[in-house]
């Protein structure tokens, strides 16, 4: 059984990979008619699950586009780490109340394996399903965690589209996807959401002084420092040349701030290490010290994706020109 924190890990994995959009995927509906031809029967999907919900993103045998995660067989697939095979679904105490079992299409076989990011999360399943009782051997259930093994790299595939290669952060698109689906998760669970903002002062400088080999090696170390600093279940991206941002779970306005607590700690500590290891052609001691400019929301009853996220680079923004009319007036 995956704790709630696996589950929540599991989460910011999947709404990261932008897989349940309601677009299905050619290359997993072509695996699902593979499975179903294979195993000769009528049903196939290649399904993922969020919280309350299952996404059947591709499909061979039926026209429906998912169901309720705790109505179906693959709410204990994705739990565990072996083919799960159910030869008679109405014997089973398990899944004989399932709607599916008890009305149509009166499923009787079920087997899936679970299915994973290259982190180990697992986020879905392949599965194959028919109307009559029937059994897998051996042999025919490694067939199927082979072909699961197919779903798990085209996720990997997708997966490094949406991955900084600079950070291996997620990107951009990865944030925007994730932040939509975070903010609709607290709701549900009425939770809080924060946003932290962050910019890597004086990137410029840098890349202008000593080159983008060292400016890249800066933002490296951000990252670093940002995502060694997080939680399971919060989403590191960088966003832009020199701005990340932190989606926070479950977190209001004073754990956002402790975050940031977290996250200077661990800047004070890497410059440290640093100073003590001199690189050629960084320059004077001091001149690739990394300082981060940080600013924070906590999304607002009923307030669009838009504006909190707007909120959050405003007050990152607002604590950047404080600084610097900090160092102005010293």
């Amino acid at each position: 059984m995956q704790s709630a924190d696996v589950d929540d890990r599991r989460l910011v994995d999947l709404f990261a990979l932008d897989l349940i959009d309601g677009v299905r995927s050619e290359t997993f509906d072509r695996v699902a008619r593979i499975a179903s031809l294979t195993f000769d029967v009528p049903v196939a999907l290649v399904t993922m699950l969020d919280d309350d919900d299952q996404y059947f993103c591709g499909v061979y045998g039926t026209d429906l586009t998912g169901n309720r995660r705790a109505e179906s067989f693959c709410n204990h697939t994705v739990r565990l780490d072996d083919v799960l095979v159910v030869p008679d679904g109405t014997l089973d105490p398990r899944f004989r109340d399932l709607a599916v079992v008890t009305g149509p299409p009166h499923v009787r076989f079920y087997a899936g394996a679970p299915v994973s990011t290259p982190g180990g999360a697992h986020i879905g399943t392949l599965c194959i399903l028919d109307v009559a009782p029937r059994d897998l051997d051996a042999r025919q259930r490694g067939v199927l965690r082979d072909l699961a093994d197919l779903v798990e790299i085209e996720i990997g595939h997708h997966g490094r589209a949406l991955t900084d290669p600079l950070t291996h952060l997620a990107n951009r698109r990865a944030f925007m996807a994730a932040a939509d689906r975070f903010v609709a998760l607290g709701r549900r669970r009425n939770e809080p959401v924060s946003l932290v903002f962050a910019d890597l002062n004086g990137l410029k400088r840098v890349n202008d002084e000593f080159g983008h080999i060292v400016g890249d090696s800066l933002i490296q170390r951000a990252a670093s420092c940002i995502d060694h600093a997080m939680r399971r279940a919060d989403l590191a991206a960088r966003i832009g040349g020199d701005e990340f941002a932190v989606l926070l779970l479950g977190t209001d306005a004073a754990g956002a701030s402790q975050a940031i607590a977290t996250i200077q700690d661990r800047i004070v500590e890497d410059n440290r290490i640093d100073r003590a290891r001199p690189a050629p052609g960084r320059g004077p001691v001091g001149t690739c010290e990394l300082s981060i400019a940080f600013g924070s929301a906590t999304v607002a009853p009923d307030e669009s994706i838009d504006t909190f996220v707007s909120r959050a680079d405003s007050a990152m923004y607002d604590a950047k020109r404080a600084d610097a009319a900090r160092h102005c007036t010293a």
